[in-house]
């Protein structure tokens, strides 16, 4: 979870190998659209049903093909750097 000008968003990293099923993004981001953390903490777990199913779907044409090298880790950082990247 992560908190911009007071409102409360839904964060989630998009593993390395998955990433260009969702165009390079690194992340999701969406807004959990409160700026009560309470309220907000309620709100994760259907996003996080959701990114799940994503995610999966993403993964499905990938399992049972070797995995690739690994490489240096990547920062932490969103592709577009410029504001949150909804699903």
């Amino acid at each position: 979870m992560a908190r911009r000008d007071w409102t409360y968003y839904f964060r989630r990293v998009i593993p390395v190998e998955l990433r260009p099923a969702f165009d390079g993004r690194a992340e999701f981001m969406v807004s959990l659209r409160s700026k009560d953390r309470a309220e907000a903490k309620l709100r994760i777990p259907a996003h996080t049903v959701e990114t799940d199913k994503l995610l999966a779907d993403a993964a499905r044409p990938l399992a049972g093909k070797p995995a690739p090298k690994p490489k240096a880790p990547a920062p932490l950082l969103r592709s577009s750097g410029s504001g949150p990247v909804p699903y």
